[in-house]
């Protein structure tokens, strides 16, 4: 009786928060792909003007933070807030120069797995703890969801670091096929894309199955 007074009080809550990891898990990966897209876009703009100081003045400018006075619904504003990286993280890498800000925007797709695999493992906890689990067993059902969301990661993973691998001796195609302008932060920054795409192979070995 005592359990089920408890769960009355805490269910809701539980329910609530599941529903809020899930949702999150489903949109880790797009919006991992968003800031991703979002923040090479700034480092491509910054290398071809060769400064960044037009850029961040163009932050400091945040048609977002208008969505605050706005009238509207408050689901516009929070669309707004979540499909664009925060300024202050736009304008410390535009600050800094070499390859550490274009690797922080390769990884960044590849981190939302890893974000979608804690946000489901954290709503797979709620749930157990809603039924009564104990945390031992809680914690084995976890270990075994976790193995098998990672067994199916390496193949997209090698994938992505050949993808990785291959695009600044690829560049010259595409801009050729589908661009007008040279890509100056590709061939420059080479580590960058080498340094992710040992980065994602490790991730790859890691995750294998037979391991």
């Amino acid at each position: 009786m005592a359990q089920m007074a408890a769960f009355g009080v805490k269910g809701p809550l539980l329910i609530t928060l599941g529903y809020l990891l899930r949702v999150l898990s489903g949109l880790s990966l797009p919006l991992a792909a968003i800031w991703s897209a979002e923040l090479g876009a700034d480092l491509w703009s910054r290398d071809a003007l060769s400064s960044a100081e037009g850029l961040q003045r163009g932050l400091g400018r945040d048609p977002v933070a208008a969505l605050f006075t706005a009238r509207g619904p408050w689901w516009r504003w929070l669309l707004f807030r979540l499909s664009h990286p925060p300024n202050s993280l736009r304008a410390a890498i535009l600050a800094r120069r070499g390859v550490w800000g274009l690797t922080l925007a390769l990884l960044l797709f590849p981190a939302g797995c890893l974000a979608k695999l804690l946000a489901l493992q954290l709503y797979a906890g709620l749930t157990y703890l809603s039924l009564g689990y104990a945390p031992s067993e809680i914690w084995l059902r976890a270990a075994g969801n976790g193995r098998t969301y990672l067994s199916g990661l390496p193949l997209p993973f090698v994938a992505m670091a050949a993808l990785t691998l291959a695009w600044p001796y690829l560049v010259p195609y595409w801009e050729r096929a589908f661009g007008q302008h040279h890509l100056p932060t590709v061939c420059a920054h080479v580590r960058a894309y080498l340094f992710c795409a040992g980065v994602l192979a490790l991730v790859a070995l890691a995750a294998y199955p037979g391991r």
